[in-house]
């Protein structure tokens, strides 16, 4: 769930949730857009699920980030839908609102000191240099963790 064409991000994201959809025989993918990254289009999107005939339904959802994931959970359970019985739900971030929620969220938590950690050092090396010449592109791959709780 969520906005790939809006956001670089979320289009990672996708990426690799396909890549690991692709590598399970018999499991599919589908997009489900959102128009935001709020709690209401999370809200919204378990509207347009609902709606659908229970074996159209997805058997799990993995979220661009927590508040969509929060807003689809919290709109399923208020139409008496089972998470994760029903609907299993994954989100992204990890926000403090996660642990709290009805059913506390199952999410992925990205490494927050360490991405402050390589910005910090990225924009001293840059202070420190002494040529005016523009150094070449960093690319800086941190691995996030799955923070496994009761909603998946």
């Amino acid at each position: 769930l969520g906005h790939p064409e809006q956001s670089p991000k979320v289009r990672t994201r996708l990426a690799g949730a396909r890549s690991v959809v692709d590598a399970e025989p018999g499991v599919e993918l589908e997009l489900l857009e959102a128009d935001s990254w709020t709690i209401e289009a999370g809200r919204a999107s378990a509207d347009r699920l609902i709606r659908r005939r229970p074996e159209e339904r997805p058997t799990a959802v993995f979220c661009a980030n927590d508040m969509l994931a929060l807003g689809l959970e919290q709109q399923l359970l208020h139409e008496g839908m089972v998470v994760p019985d029903e609907i299993a739900i994954v989100g992204y971030d990890d926000l403090e609102w996660a642990s709290v929620s009805s059913v506390p969220l199952t999410t992925v938590s990205q490494p927050r000191h360490g991405l402050g950690r390589t910005a910090v050092d990225m924009i001293m090396d840059l202070l420190s240099r002494t040529s005016s010449r523009v150094p070449a592109a960093n690319h800086v791959v941190l691995r996030p963790e799955l923070v496994l709780r009761e909603s998946a």
